[in-house]
């Protein structure tokens, strides 16, 4: 059955009502459309902060031809900390994946752009001119985007339109936050201060909130003192005291427009390279709306929120307050116990019980084979061969599985889940990179729910930590059991530790005596090479001539490597016809010399013998020092990886 479209929304964090109304419009034109919809949680390019940010954009490698049909992106949210072309230059890193943008128009890419200049001119005008308001402060911000760079020189062009001097406005930058605008409020704070102004002009809702708070606490009322004016409509800036005159950017229309021309765009349509949504100015009671009832006409860029002015019940507003406190606390619930978790099965246990308790019917996890250390900054995430899905959605029970001991392993270059883990039915889905620190440790992908989005993201938090514990008990069991074989010497039991074939040593014999081997070579800090042969075509010689062939070219092979590997060499078979060779005082520029031993060997056998199958192989290596490692285990996975590697690089020669 041919699936669904994919389409991908990149936010920069979903706890923003920017982010909401976005996704909110995104999935109401998908549904219309019958898309799938899949929503990444990226953070800020080249982020600043200190709590490590930076790694969420590790999701964004997820998204591929094989994965997702085209993505929106916000430049506004991504261009803060990154000039607007080193963003284009990011998204068009995903090509050939169709590409549509919102906020600002750019060269090449299907733009839906919001006009706001009108709107925010008529808020400011009204403010000075209606109000007349003269001692003005400003609360801007510190950002290299745009969108910020035009809302400035609107504020200032109306400043000097009304004769007010630049030089008499109060200038404060935080960064569009409620907490950095209380910062830079308390910190020039001055007690003397009469805080002496008619009007304050934000350039966002959280600032413009972080505003109404200070001025409380110092005393004044709004709008009775002062004015105060944010900008993006937030649903808060409705239900706040007193309710906030802002700028409505439309937001959820700009989501459902940029989803629909991606649509267009993907089944082959024709599409406008620029959308143009008109924004409005809302006036309510922080700039005494309510005087201007009759005073002021609505028109195309300014209206009278009349219902905000209005006393109208909040009941609605208490209920998803106390809905909003119950999901905070199971949240915290759950931390606390993944915190609390002794071992393993507590913590499986409390984090598929809480999936159930949140009401989540669709989650799967997904844990990196060896968990990825990211110190620095990046733009790209280069993700790991090896992947796990540990716990995920069992839907015809209705149960979310425990898979943590019987995981299923994938390729996440190849999909980004396996087939039977992908959501049948069309929801939003929340794809998040889990990480703990520096360390990349796997993503989640999860359902959207109708629950408060900000209960997402310490979700996140809780499931990377649960997924680090488990690594640090796996770690912690890998010590005590190499801790274990190295306390006492290894007596060699023909039963346990040779191969009863070619007399060599087995999988147990190779692991009990090389991890001593290993151990001694470290202690001396010797160097040298683990050596993997895989016999081509074995299969084929046991299917052609039967068993006892396959048995003589296994001897032969062995015989050949006894052969070559003589002194500080360990040599074993430790499956079917896969042989591992530990010897030390080789070099790595050594081994093609032993690459074209082997081969020279196996070629003389068959001629020698007049055999009527060929004896070859495919040889790798990985080098055993103090710059690389002595752990068997991690050498054996390391070549493993290199053996696959060599075949598919064979089968992609024509």
């Amino acid at each position: 059955m041919e699936r669904r479209m994919r389409i991908g929304l990149l936010v920069d964090f979903l706890v923003s009502e920017y982010s909401e109304f976005l996704i909110e419009g995104v999935n109401a034109s998908c549904k219309k459309m019958n898309a799938d919809f899949y929503i990444f949680q990226m953070g800020q390019l080249n982020s600043q902060s200190n709590n490590f940010d930076y790694q969420c954009v590790a999701i964004t490698s997820l998204i591929s031809q094989k994965n997702i049909d085209g993505i929106i992106v916000t430049s506004t949210t991504q261009t803060h900390n990154k000039s607007l072309e080193s963003f284009v230059s990011y998204i068009k890193s995903f090509a050939p994946i169709p590409v549509v943008n919102i906020s600002t128009e750019i060269l090449g890419i299907p733009s839906i752009v919001v006009n706001y200049e009108m709107a925010f001119r008529s808020l400011v005008e009204h403010v000075v001119r209606d109000i007349g308001a003269r001692k003005i402060a400003f609360m801007s911000a510190n950002s290299k985007s745009d969108e910020i760079t035009l809302r400035e020189k609107i504020f200032w062009q109306v400043i000097k339109e009304h004769n007010i001097s630049p030089q008499t406005v109060k200038v404060w930058r935080a960064s569009l936050s409620y907490s950095s605008a209380m910062y830079e409020l308390t910190k020039t704070e001055n007690k003397n201060d009469k805080f002496n102004y008619d009007a304050i002009i934000c350039l966002n809702d959280d600032t413009a909130l972080a505003v109404m708070d200070y001025v409380k606490k110092r005393g004044l009322k709004v709008p009775e003192n002062l004015v105060i004016s944010g900008f993006d409509n937030l649903r808060k800036s409705i239900y706040c005291i007193p309710s906030l005159s802002t700028i409505d950017q439309r937001v959820f229309q700009q989501g459902y427009v940029a989803a629909r021309t991606l649509y267009d765009l993907l089944v082959g349509k024709k599409v406008p390279s620029v959308q143009e949504i008109e924004a409005k100015a809302i006036l309510r009671k922080s700039t005494g709306a309510q005087r201007f009832f009759y005073k002021v006409r609505n028109n195309k860029f300014l209206e009278i929120d009349r219902a905000s002015i209005a006393d109208v019940s909040s009941n609605s507003m208490v209920y998803e307050w106390y809905q909003n406190r119950t999901q905070m606390f199971r949240m915290t619930k759950l931390f606390l116990e993944i915190q609390a978790g002794l071992c393993k099965e507590d913590i499986l246990y409390q984090m598929t019980y809480n999936f159930h308790a949140f009401g989540i019917s669709y989650v799967v996890l997904v844990a990196y084979e060896h968990p990825v250390e990211t110190p620095y900054n990046f733009d790209y995430f280069h993700l790991p061969d090896h992947a796990k899905v540990i716990c995920a959605s069992n839907p015809q029970k209705d149960e979310i599985l425990n898979l943590y001991d019987s995981p299923v392993y994938f390729d996440p270059k190849e999909c980004m889940l396996p087939e039977q883990f992908i959501s049948e039915d069309q929801r939003p889905i929340i794809a998040m990179s889990l990480f703990s620190g520096t360390t990349q440790v796997g993503y989640m992908f999860i359902e959207k729910l109708d629950i408060d989005i900000a209960v997402y993201e310490p979700l996140r938090y809780s499931v990377s930590e649960m997924i680090a514990s488990l690594n640090r008990f796996e770690a912690q069991k890998k010590k005590r059991e190499e801790e274990a074989l190295t306390a006492q010497p290894v007596m060699f039991n023909k039963y346990v530790h040779q191969d009863y074939l070619t007399e060599l040593f087995n999988r147990q014999g190779i692991i009990d005596f090389g991890t001593a081997f290993l151990e001694t070579a470290k202690e001396d800090l010797r160097k040298g090479l683990l050596i993997y042969c895989d016999l081509n075509e074995f299969g084929k010689i046991n299917e052609n001539f039967g068993h006892e062939a396959g048995d003589a070219a296994l001897n032969a092979f062995a015989e050949i490597l006894k052969s070559i590997f003589t002194n500080d060499s360990l040599i074993g078979r430790i499956c079917d016809d896969k042989f591992v060779i530990i010897s030390k005082n080789i070099a790595p520029e050594d081994f093609f010399n032993i690459k074209d031993l082997i081969s020279k060997a196996s070629i003389n056998w068959v001629e020698k013998n007049n055999s009527l199958f060929l004896i070859s192989s495919t040889v790798v290596y990985v080098e055993f020092s103090s710059d690389t490692s002595y752990n068997l285990n991690e050498l054996l996975q390391s070549v493993e990886n290199a053996l696959l590697e060599e075949k598919n690089a064979r089968r992609n020669v024509i």
